[in-house]
Formats: C-alpha cells, structure tokens, sequence
C-alpha cells in the first residue's frame, strides 16, 4: 500500500492541544471479557459492552479503548466532541458489528427460513460469503421490448409465474440500474413502483426479477419478506444478517478520531458523518456493509486514511450527496486507503442517488492521493468542487455493471459553471475500463463507453497530467461538452477505442492544450485524436503517436493530413513499430512511491529511442511503452 504524510497544520496549537487533552482526558476501556458493573477505567476493571458505553457520559477529550480481538454487537453512539476511539491489546482489531447469527430451518427443497426483524435488510452473510437477492434469469438480463413512462415495461414474460409483489431490477440506462417493486402483472407487462429515475433511453433494454421465492433456486441466494429470510443451500447454511442500519453516527460532533477499529455488516451505512467538523477515520477496516462504508453530509475537514474498505454493496465513501440534494463536504481529505468491490453485485445497491463507487466526494479543495480502488461496479474516483486534487491513485478495473463512466470522472451539468474550476488529476494509473453493454440496446451492437478518465458536461480548468491509462473502453480521455482543459505528459496504451476524444465543445475552439503525450492505439478504426465537434484552437502538439489514425469531423487521416486539415500536430512524431508483423508492444508501470526496476527478457526501446538491454527503472508513478528489439 502507497502512503502519504500530510504536513501538519499549526503545530504549536496542536502541540498545547494535545498537551491539554492528556492532562485532564480520562481513559475508557471495553472488552467482552469486561463486566458492565466495573469503572471501565483500565483495562483489568474494563466494561463488558457497547450499552455500558453509550450509557454512559462521556466528555470532551477522552479516550474510549476496546479490547482486540474482540467482537461488540450494537451501535456506538458518540455523544461529545473531540473524543479519540482506539484498540488496546494483541491480536486483530477489535469489531462493531450489526450481524446477528440467524437460526435457520429446513423449508424442503434446499431452502432454508429464519426470522430477522428489519425492514431494511441488505446484508447477508451466507456460510462468510455476501449474499445476494435472489433473481431470474440467474445472470444477465431478460429484454423489455416497450414500456410506457416511467412506470411500466413489458416483454420477455409469458405471465406464469405471476411476479406481483416481487422487485424488479431495470437497466433504465448505460449508467442507472434501477430497484423497483412489481405491483402487478398481466402477461409480460409489469407495472411498477416507485417510477424508475428516467423513462428509459429504449426499448430493449434489460431487467430481471428479484427478491421472491419462486427465484430461489441458486448458492448464495437468498429472499426476504415480512420477517423471514430464506436462503438457498444444500446443506444446514451458516447465516449471518445485519439487524442494525448505522453502526457509528456522527451527528453534529467535531474533533473525532477512529482509529484502528473494524466496522461490519451495517444495511445502510457503517459510518455516518452529519453536519460535523474535523473527523478522522484512520487505520480502520470497514467490510461487509449493505450501502456505504463511510457516507457523510454537509460535514467539513473530513479525513479518512488508511483504511480498508471491501464489499460495500452501494459505494465505498461517498461525501457530499443525498438522495435528493447536494450537501457538500469541502475540504476533505481521502488518503492511502484500500477499497475494493464498490457495487460490484447489480442492483443489491438500496439508493440511486450513489451505487457502485470507490470514492464519490462532493465539496471544494478535497484531495483524494495515494489510494487504491479496484473492482468498482461503475466509476473508481468521482470528485466534484473546485481545486480539487486526484493524485498518485491506482484505478484498476471498473465499470463492471454499469458504463458511461470511467476511472477517474468529474461533471458540472447544472451546477454553477465553475463547479470543478482549478482541479487537477495527476500522476495517477487507471487500468482496465471494462464496459458493461448488456441489458442496453445499443450495448448490443457492442456500444459501451469505459474511458479512463471523463470530463463531461460543462467540465473546464481543469489539468490533467502526467497520467499512465491502459486497456480502457471507447477512449483513454473523454472530454464532452467541455472547454479550458489542459492535457500534458500523459501516456495511454491499448484503448479499445480512441486515445483522446473531444465531443460537444462547449465554446467554439473549446481553448484546449494537448502536449508531450504519447498514445498507442491499435485497430484500424480507432485515432489517436478524435475531434467529432468544432475547431481546436491553441495548442495540441509535440504528441507521440504510435496509432495511424486521426478522426477530425468523422473523416480520417494519417499524421501528415491531419496536421494540414486541422493546424495541429505540427511538431509530432509518428512510431512505426506498430504495423503488421512487428512485436506487441509492452506497457510497464509502478505503482509505487520509491524507483522501481523491472528485468526485461530482451532488448527494448522507447518512443524516444532509448534502449534498455536488460532493464528499466521507472520513477514512481509513471509507465513506459516499449518495442522489442
């Protein structure tokens, strides 16, 4: 894990502060082998559970302990300012968990029921696996052929079985998958509610059934209805159920430190941040949660470092947004975290508003530097506030459910024009865009779009450098409907589309700067540059091309014409290493903070036509395209 130190900030008040605070905090201790009759002030008399805890009035500057390797049911509520929650012991960190162990009983037909009291219900362990609702078919999608507004499809269904009072599940869009309920069925028409986000962009899209046990039929599966769970297994499962909503609220507290603990098996969120001031949560594993890991409101200063996030079934951290407005969290700063398997499951997200993110941060002057995030279901990092900094994050593999995203995106649409002015997006690697054409109509002739990073509607002032982006679906940089933007030193490899794309400039010319980048692109009908509106005005040269193409107003043409027609690409060179019968280039990176050397099999060069024998060090976040020799 790549990690970062921020300087601090007024040492010497901070030095008097925490003087302060040791002399008059008092130190708490909590352990399962405790006894909530103790005075809870070592850890020999320690309390025994988190209801002594929350019972209790705690004040300003102390310090609650909890024992490691021990594991506390519950909530735990934070009722004063400028407290410090940490672990004391050996072993692993200690868990607030909301899972609760269902008793299950055989229903016949390898379904099994128990009793769970909680109408949110969305996580489920299943023999320490994360379950998901049960749906027909088991993958993919069933089509809809038409629909009327928002609140009917209809298709692909014979009208037996009767799916009324079932969930249906519908991909209204490249980006949306939308979780409805059924309310009724006559043949293959369903009706349902609450109304899907949009009218859908076709007929012909997907969805499936969901959430009944006439679909029960498959490991890892499981229904809810009143209060019973149902799973399916072939054997006496071992079921795990969250039972609590939010296991940490933060509600209008300040001065906060998390440290070192692990949070699972919340159904909405695992930490909550409202309206609060100067929280920190660090060092801290966040897993197994039914929404988000850490989601926050109108709160400011917000720090979340060090953190393992994994399974989070709506989105990693997500700052800023409601389900139904924008509540910012400026100056945030998200640092050195690992997070994986953001919404990776379709539709097991409970909310539109954010599904299937890594990072989603809401608020002016946030750093997002040094994380990072894999196996995200839709975007990896989506930042919206001005001077925003995206640095040294590794993005690899996303857009796994939904597309029209990309690795690292940003978008102003109605917001005020300088929404996102001043960021910048720099030295970071994004991998792996993968794209997720079904259940969309279009997506079935192959039209999906995973670009590695995405300015889209009204985006401008914003750099993006230095960035190392590889084996990403329909471009490496999209920029659509976007103007002021700075595109300099970075490199692109293998996209499955084109190296840079410019659509729906916002202003004639769209006062673009595109330099010293270098870009490989292969297949016959991708550019290295593709200009579809407008007239570029300012600068796009000394660029390094290894592609043929140039698309300027869906017309091609190689570097020589493109230069003549567009008044670009004056000083840039084309690498021939790329035609018919040559050697497949090889793309290196690091990923890490200090020089990294990588031994190579045979004699290489670069672009620049310097040859490396035997091997290559590269400086920490950066990549090299190579030519074998």
């Amino acid at each position: 894990m790549i990690k970062y130190t921020f300087a601090p900030i007024k040492l010497a008040f901070i030095i008097l502060s925490f003087s302060s605070l040791q002399a008059n905090a008092t130190k708490y201790y909590v352990s399962t082998s405790g006894n909530d009759a103790n005075n809870g002030m070592s850890p020999r008399t320690a309390w025994g559970t988190l209801n002594k805890l929350n019972s209790f009035t705690i004040t300003k500057r102390d310090s609650i302990f909890f024992n490691r390797g021990d594991s506390f049911y519950g909530e735990l509520k934070v009722s004063a300012d400028s407290l410090y929650f940490g672990a004391y012991g050996v072993g692993n960190k200690p868990v607030i968990t909301g899972f609760q162990h269902i008793a299950m009983k055989s229903a016949g037909h390898n379904i099994w029921a128990g009793t769970v009291n909680d109408s949110y219900l969305n996580m489920v362990l299943i023999n320490n696996v994360v379950g998901h609702k049960a749906r027909y078919p088991n993958s993919g999608y069933l089509i809809f052929t038409s629909y009327s507004g928002r609140n009917q499809i209809a298709g692909d269904l014979s009208g037996t079985p009767n799916y009324a009072g079932a969930e249906a599940v519908v991909r209204d869009a490249h980006y949306i998958i939308d979780v409805t309920k059924i309310t009724s069925q006559s043949g293959g028409t369903l009706n349902l509610s609450p109304a899907l986000t949009y009218v859908p962009q076709y007929g012909g899209n997907g969805y499936f059934i969901r959430n009944t046990l006439q679909v029960l039929d498959t490991l890892d599966e499981w229904v809810y209805s009143g209060t019973t769970l149902s799973v399916y297994a072939p054997a006496a499962p071992n079921v795990q159920a969250s039972t609590i909503d939010t296991l940490v609220y933060l509600n209008h507290r300040k001065f906060i430190t998390v440290d070192g603990l692990s949070f699972q098996g919340s159904n909405f969120s695992a930490i909550d941040i409202n309206a609060s001031n100067s929280i920190t949560i660090k060092n801290c594993s966040v897993n197994n949660n039914g929404s988000f890991a850490i989601y926050g409101l109108l709160s400011n200063y917000t720090t979340i470092e060090n953190d393992s996030i994994q399974n989070s079934l709506a989105s990693g951290i997500t700052l800023g947004i409601s389900s139904s407005a924008i509540l910012p969290c400026p100056h945030t700063n998200i640092s050195n975290n690992y997070i994986t398997h953001s919404g990776t499951i379709k539709g097991m997200a409970l909310y539109y508003f954010d599904k299937a993110l890594g990072i989603n941060v809401y608020g002016d002057t946030s750093n997002i530097i040094g994380n990072e995030v894999d196996n995200s279901g839709y975007i990896g990092i989506m930042f919206h506030g001005k001077s925003s900094f995206v640095y040294h994050n590794y993005v690899n593999t996303f857009c796994l459910n939904t597309d029209d995203g990309g690795g690292i995106y940003t978008v102003v649409g109605g917001y005020s024009p300088d929404y996102n002015d001043g960021s910048i997006i720099r030295s970071n690697i994004v991998l792996n865009g993968i794209g997720a054409p079904l259940g969309t109509l279009d997506g079935a002739h192959g039209s999906s779009a995973a670009p590695g990073i995405y300015l889209d509607d009204h985006s401008r002032r914003i750099i993006i450098d230095s960035n190392s982006i590889s084996n990403c679906l329909y471009a490496g940089i999209n920029i659509n409907h976007s103007h002021s933007i700075t595109v300099t030193n970075n490199l692109i490899f293998n996209s499955t589309g084109n190296g840079i794309e410019i659509t729906h400039i916002d202003t004639p010319g769209g006062d673009f700067n595109i330099k010293h980048n270098v870009i490989l692109i292969t297949g016959a009908q991708y550019s290295n540059i593709k200009n579809s509106y407008g007239d570029l005005i300012n600068t796009v040269d000394s660029n390094y091309y290894a592609g043929s193409n140039f698309n300027h107003h869906e017309v091609y043409y190689n570097l020589k014409d493109w230069a003549n027609i567009s008044g670009q690409d004056a000083h840039s060179t084309f690498e021939v290493n790329t035609s018919p019968g040559t050697s497949v280039p090889l793309f290196l990176h690091n990923r890490n903070l200090t020089d990294t050397t990588i031994k190579l099999s045979s004699p290489y060069k670069d672009f620049f036509d310097s040859v490396y024998n035997s091997s290559i060090t590269l400086h920490p976040f950066t990549s090299v395209i190579l030519f074998k020799l």
